[in-house]
C-alpha cells in the first residue's frame, strides 16, 4: 500500500510539472499579447483585449479593416511574405512577430504597390525582411500619403528589394 501511494504521488508530481511553464520564457510581449517560447499567444493579464492576433504559417495579404492586427509568424522554414494594404489612410497599424519555437524561417513585409516603408534606404515598393530570430518584430503605421513608418522594431531588418 505504501509503495502504491508513493507511485501515485510521483505520477501526480510528474503530471503537474509537465503542464507548467515560466513566463520568463516569453519571446515577445507588446503589453497586449505575449508569445511564449512554445509559440502560444497569451493575452497579457489586465490588458484591454482590443487587438486582433493571428498565428500564420503562410503568407497573407492584409486588409485595411484588419488594422491593429498582430501577426505571429509560426512557419519554421522559408521566407513568408505579408503584403500591407494601401497606406492611403492615416493610422493603419500592423505588427509582425517571429513566433516560431524552432527553425530558420524569415518573413518579409511588402508594401502595397508603390507605397514605401520609410526604413534604411528602401525605395517605393521595397519590402523589409526579418533577420530570422524568434522574437524579431516590427510595428508599422501608415500616413495618408502612401508611406509606412516604423513605430517599433526588435531585430535588424534588411532591405528585401522589390
Amino acid at each position: 500500500m505504501k509503495r502504491m501511494l508513493t507511485v501515485l504521488l510521483l505520477l501526480v508530481m510528474v503530471g503537474f510539472l509537465t503542464n507548467c511553464y515560466a513566463a520568463d520564457g516569453d519571446v515577445y510581449n507588446d503589453g497586449w499579447w505575449r508569445v511564449t517560447s512554445t509559440g502560444a499567444i497569451v493575452p497579457v493579464s489586465g490588458a484591454s483585449q482590443q487587438f486582433i492576433s493571428e498565428k500564420l504559417a503562410t503568407g497573407d495579404t492584409l486588409l485595411s479593416t484588419e488594422s491593429g492586427k498582430t501577426v505571429v509568424v509560426t512557419a519554421t522554414t522559408g521566407t513568408i511574405k505579408y503584403t500591407l494594404p494601401s497606406a492611403a489612410t492615416a493610422g493603419l497599424e500592423f505588427t509582425f512577430v517571429d513566433g516560431k519555437s524552432t527553425g530558420s524561417n524569415t518573413f518579409s513585409v511588402d508594401p502595397y504597390s508603390t507605397n514605401q516603408i520609410l526604413y534604411l534606404t528602401l525605395d517605393a515598393g521595397d519590402k523589409i525582411t526579418s533577420p530570422g530570430a524568434t522574437g524579431d518584430n516590427v510595428t508599422l503605421i501608415s500616413d495618408a500619403s502612401g508611406n509606412w513608418f516604423v513605430k517599433n522594431m526588435f531585430g535588424t531588418f534588411t532591405d528585401g528589394g522589390a
